[in-house]
């Protein structure tokens, strides 16, 4: 994990104008360990988020989280960042429910959103006091407009996830992916989540295929397979190591299961990725 380097040490955020591949060190494969909110003022470049390929657009404003695997390469043209530390949003009920809003912490939500061009118009003048803010070093302030930055794009989240279009959703649904986010490592079957919210299996999983297209177990298979392929690419755990952390004592049933969903063992899929 690449640590808050372009977080000031004694601070909790940082404002950052960003033009081409600067700066230099955080454009390559990473994952760190603050939330980032990148702004887009062109629509040339693309990049990857946990693995999938998302083109730039004016005015998309994308949403990262910890542990999300970036890759920045190929980012082109203005960008407007704010990196800031979780413990900012830990505080309040409010600034917590602005977070799960915009899906910060949702593995399977698209992360960005697009401004229409007067959202841009109106975001625009929170971002210029949060420059000043930031050059004053003013933590405070910088604190608050924050807080008023991620409210206001909040009018702009639809629900979204990575295979459904925007629609209105039942919170059920949310609260299914939330206890998943939660105990994908420790519980595999539907009974868990389903006795947690009080519904039998099998409305559980009716509710889960009319939203997302998937089933619970597929949902939590999913979730697991994306920390194996974030572990594989960023650490030199060995297969059984990373198995056993995700649940699974038999490493390979793990690795069957892993090559059933992403179409190769884990052991290749590690020397694909070091290529």
């Amino acid at each position: 994990m690449v640590p808050s380097k372009i977080i000031p040490k004694g601070r909790g955020a940082k404002v950052l104008n960003i033009q081409g591949h600067e700066p230099d060190g955080i454009w390559l494969p990473h994952r760190h360990d603050y939330y980032e909110v990148m702004w887009s003022l062109e629509s040339h470049g693309h990049h990857s988020i946990d693995f999938i390929q998302y083109p730039l657009a004016k005015n998309r404003v994308f949403l990262i989280s910890p542990d999300q695997v970036h890759d920045a390469r190929q980012l082109k043209g203005g960008l407007r960042v704010v990196a800031f530390k979780s413990e900012l949003f830990e505080h309040t009920t409010r600034q917590q429910a602005t977070m799960f809003t915009l899906g910060f912490d949702k593995a399977f939500q698209v992360p960005y959103l697009d401004l229409d061009e007067q959202g841009a118009l109106q975001l625009n003048k929170l971002w210029q006091l949060l420059e000043e803010a930031d050059q004053e070093q003013n933590s405070a302030l910088l604190e608050s407009l924050l807080s008023s930055y991620l409210l206001y794009l909040c009018r702009y989240k639809q629900d979204t996830s990575l295979s459904s279009e925007p629609r209105a959703l039942d919170p059920r649904v949310l609260k299914i992916e939330s206890l998943i986010e939660q105990h994908y490592r420790s519980y595999k079957r539907c009974d868990f989540y389903a006795a947690t919210i009080n519904l039998t299996a099998k409305r559980t999983n009716e509710l889960m295929r009319n939203s997302r297209g998937r089933t619970v177990t597929t949902s939590i298979i999913n979730r697991v397979c994306l920390e194996a392929k974030r572990e594989l690419t960023f650490t030199t755990k060995p297969v059984q190591t990373i198995a056993q952390q995700l649940g699974y004592e038999d490493s390979s049933y793990f690795s069957r299961l892993f090559k059933n969903q992403e179409g190769c063992s884990p052991t290749d899929y590690r020397l694909k990725m070091f290529k």
